[in-house]
């Protein structure tokens, strides 16, 4: 048993987390649980927000030497409580650890702590200032959320809008804001829901961050992905190129004035479809991570608890045993075999995003089955299997913007294959549908 530690009824990056990781321990075929620290009595302790993710949740935690408890670092002052277990401390920030000096003592003394760790700042903080050996840490880094990978809306709708968060690096920004001129709208980013955050985000063109970067940050990439340019200062994980990896251009130190910040912003405004191809590598590698964030949850949850997940003894056995999982209709099974298959370092073809797209769309994942038919189609535009999964996609989610373009491409790419007249007869399914819900 897997016990996941989280304040109850806490809305924020790492509870988030927490619960990305109990629901894909669940589906790779642990019993993973949360336990929620500071329970109120007849209050529900999961956020509504948190509530798609399907983590059952223990009232207290009873462990044994076989289960495991993972506790954000946060929550590291309770370490000791749970002696006897396999205790993992998950490094989520560096800057927001909440431990003492005895604290710290205790963690660097106890060889049989684990260590996570989120971000590069968070590797270098426990190896070097820590001193844990690097055979005791790991790389368990996250993944954003999924919605904001949504492609439905139309990126020509920007204003001259910058962004901050009013809670980070305060002081630098109403510098900037007051020395600005009319070319600039500044809003800040307060008193939205998510929904609201992602809509506000791709409105707007840039999004600036002079906080303390206590660990790899969510705000930036949810801000990038969703076509925001990005500013940061040098502070924290911000650093270095691994956790913010922007040009240097467009990273400030405390030698950058507000005048060449300033003109570095309006240079953004001004030229901003040109300046998004800069950030093209930093938006692909953030659509990555959920696959990175599922094969390290993989390989460190079978390594801890001494459970190998079913391996395959070649590629061509692996698409074999997930395709007979999903003609059974049994998508967790071919989820598993597909973390595997990267585990093993297998190679990422277009049969491997084909196969993903039908699993993600067979476990409700709509998000990220529409992230694997898009990179299947870079890697072949003319696949016509990819746009008929984008149409139901479109279906089942109202994202209905591109729809005519993939009912468009499907049949015009299966025409004279042997599944032309499947492909059209399903497209035109698929727009019944459709206006059956509409109507």
């Amino acid at each position: 048993m897997i016990y996941l530690l989280s304040p109850a009824g806490y809305a924020s990056g790492g509870p988030e987390l927490m619960h990305q990781l109990g629901y894909k321990l669940n589906l790779l075929g642990y019993e993973a649980y949360m336990y929620y620290w500071n329970k109120k009595e007849d209050v529900d302790p999961v956020c509504d927000v948190y509530k798609k993710y399907h983590v059952p949740y223990m009232e207290r935690v009873v462990g044994t030497a076989c289960d495991v408890v993972v506790m954000p670092e946060v929550l590291a002052y309770n370490i000791k409580m749970f002696e006897g277990m396999k205790r993992v401390l998950w490094w989520l920030s560096v800057d927001n650890a909440n431990c003492s000096e005895d604290d710290i003592a205790y963690i660097r003394e106890c060889a049989d702590i684990y260590h996570l760790v989120q971000s590069q700042y968070a590797y270098e903080y426990v190896r070097d200032t820590l001193k844990i050996r690097e055979d005791r840490i790991f790389w368990l880094s996250d993944y954003l959320n999924s919605e904001f990978f949504v492609t439905d809306y139309d990126d020509n709708c920007r204003d001259d809008v910058v962004l901050y968060n009013p809670k980070k690096g305060l002081s630098k920004t109403l510098e900037l804001i007051a020395e600005s001129d009319y070319r600039i709208r500044w809003q800040a980013l307060k008193g939205l829901s998510p929904a609201g955050m992602r809509e506000v985000m791709r409105r707007a063109k840039v999004y600036i961050d002079f906080g303390n970067h206590p660990g790899k940050d969510r705000i930036p990439r949810e801000a990038a992905i969703s076509g925001c340019l990005i500013v940061t200062n040098r502070s924290g994980s911000a650093a270095n190129a691994e956790d913010v990896p922007i040009l240097d251009c467009y990273k400030f130190d405390n030698s950058t004035t507000t005048a060449e910040a300033l003109q570095v912003i309006y240079d953004m405004l001004d030229d901003y479809s040109n300046r998004r191809l800069d950030y093209e590598a930093y938006n692909e590698r953030t659509r990555q991570e959920y696959i990175e964030f599922e094969r390290d949850t993989l390989r460190f949850f079978e390594m801890i608890c001494g459970k190998a997940s079913e391996s395959c003894d070649s590629q061509g056995s692996y698409i074999t045993c997930m395709l007979d999982a999903i003609e059974k209709g049994i998508y967790d099974e071919a989820y598993r075999y597909l973390v595997k298959y990267r585990l093993d370092g297998h190679e990422e073809t277009i049969v491997i995003d084909v196969i993903e797209t039908v699993i993600r769309i067979g476990l409700e994942e709509y998000n990220e089955a529409q992230m694997c038919a898009l990179r299947g189609i870079k890697k072949d535009p003319h696949n016509y299997e990819l746009y008929l999964y984008l149409m139901q996609i479109s279906v089942e989610t109202g994202w209905l913007n591109h729809i005519s373009d993939y009912c468009e491409k499907a049949m015009i790419y299966s025409k004279g294959t042997a599944d032309e007249e499947f492909v059209r007869s399903r497209c035109y399914e698929l727009l019944e549908i459709l206006k059956a819900q509409t109507d």
